[in-house]
């Protein structure tokens, strides 16, 4: 099964160690997809609960994650991508 369709905010992590435990890294572009998604629905969203949902994640984004050298650089330009889709979803939102 394919550990995107799992995501949800509180288990990003869990969903990125279990792409690096099958070797499916060509699932990170759609975890990308589906974290900018959840952002975007968040900012349309607007709300007080939407505000603290986008902490929350960010703070897992900031989180530091150990994973192999080997996935490393691939999971450093996903959170680089995710990270500027928070900043300006906060931009919009703050």
């Amino acid at each position: 099964m394919n550990p995107v369709k799992k995501f949800n905010i509180g288990n990003y992590k869990e969903v990125l160690k279990e792409i690096e435990e099958l070797g499916k890294f060509d699932c990170l572009k759609e975890l990308e997809d589906r974290v900018i998604q959840e952002i975007s629905a968040l900012v349309q969203e607007g709300t007080d609960e939407a505000k603290r949902k986008l902490e929350i994640l960010e703070q897992l984004i900031n989180e530091e994650l150990d994973f192999k050298p080997r996935s490393g650089l691939l999971i450093s330009a996903l959170k680089n991508s995710i990270t500027g889709a928070i900043s300006a979803a906060k931009f919009s939102l703050f």
